[in-house]
């Protein structure tokens, strides 16, 4: 083989070329902060003491986790590898059964596809709008999500790419309410919209706009084990196993809308206190116990130390309740967990 013909020599000859990147990986070769990281060879190892095992992460690579999961505002992140394809595939198998039909946006990277294959899904398409004058496609809107769910009433799932590869933003929001009044998951390939969370500048997170399942780079959030959760929470209300409303005195909780209201005014909760309390809710009447809540929302590799839980319930508190220090819907089973007014 010629020596220019080598990989090694080619990487080289484009890195030194005047061609603008537009591609992965969003550091376009320009000069940065990981300008000063060690020289990889130096740092490249297996499980080895210390370093934690990122299949079952009990010390540095869960506590890793876990800021990153506050930096996203995700319930939960665990690190993918070789990018979001590993997530798209667990979000795809893990919401919809074998034989099901999912709709998807037509614009949707091949791993999606893959996963369609992997479970034998049946597929709905939503297309991207055209922009004219740009040879670009442009986003999704909620009206034809609307209108394909009334078209293929046995979907189980939706997945939305938002940004796509050139950039579009989609209504998320507006597409949010929609799935969820289907009483159906939406899922989000936010893989190039990493940055958004970074700054005001930018569009919402899809998190934060009521997307189910979320996954993005350099993080891949939302474990599989939360996705079956919600998956399976979801097929329940669509069975009609379980209320899609919980009533008592000024609060109303609507789980198809995800809508929480005190004396009729909205009230804004944050992803985990709505989790939360949709848990405790759902359960009216019984004593849920410190290490169930914690596992049920944080996941069954979280810490059982409940401080975190304490200061989302006082959140909650002061947010639902009239006088949080004698509480008309929650209430503490002293050393044992929490209990929900029955309806």
């Amino acid at each position: 083989m010629k020596q220019e013909e080598l990989l090694i020599n080619r990487l080289a000859a484009y890195a030194g070329s005047d061609m603008y990147p537009f591609h992965m990986p969003g550091h376009k070769r320009m000069p940065g902060p990981m300008d000063s990281f060690a020289n990889p060879f130096t740092v490249d190892i297996t499980e080895i003491d210390g370093f934690d095992n990122l299949h079952h992460p009990e010390g540095i690579l869960r506590d890793s986790m876990r800021w990153a999961a506050d930096v996203y505002g995700a319930d939960q992140t665990y690190y993918l590898i070789n990018g979001s394809t590993s997530g798209i595939l667990a979000a795809v198998c893990g919401t919809v059964p074998r034989g099901g039909r999912i709709l998807v946006s037509r614009n949707c990277h091949k791993s999606v596809y893959h996963g369609i294959y992997l479970n034998q899904l049946k597929t709905s398409y939503v297309y991207p709008q055209e922009i004219a004058g740009l040879g670009i496609q442009g986003g999704i809107t909620a009206e034809d999500v609307d209108r394909m769910l009334k078209r293929y009433m046995d979907t189980q799932a939706v997945l939305i790419v938002c940004p796509t590869y050139d950039g579009i933003v989609s209504d998320i929001e507006a597409i949010s309410q929609i799935v969820h009044r289907a009483g159906l998951p939406l899922i989000v390939d936010e893989a190039h919209g990493a940055h958004f969370r970074y700054d005001a500048m930018f569009p919402v997170s899809a998190l934060d706009l009521g997307a189910d399942d979320y996954l993005t780079k350099p993080f891949g959030t939302a474990e599989l084990l939360a996705r079956i959760r919600t998956a399976l929470r979801h097929s329940q209300r669509a069975a009609g196993t379980q209320s899609l409303k919980y009533e008592v005195g000024d609060l109303l909780i609507d789980f198809e809308r995800r809508l929480v209201r005190v004396k009729g005014q909205d009230v804004h909760l944050t992803q985990i206190e709505y989790k939360l309390v949709s848990l405790l809710a759902q359960n009216a009447g019984k004593v849920m116990t410190y290490e169930s809540i914690i596992s049920k929302i944080w996941g069954p590799f979280a810490d059982s130390d409940n401080q975190i839980l304490r200061v989302n319930m006082a959140h909650i508190r002061r947010k639902l309740e009239e006088n949080p220090a004698e509480p008309q819907y929650i209430f503490t089973e002293i050393g044992v967990g929490y209990r929900m007014r029955e309806e």
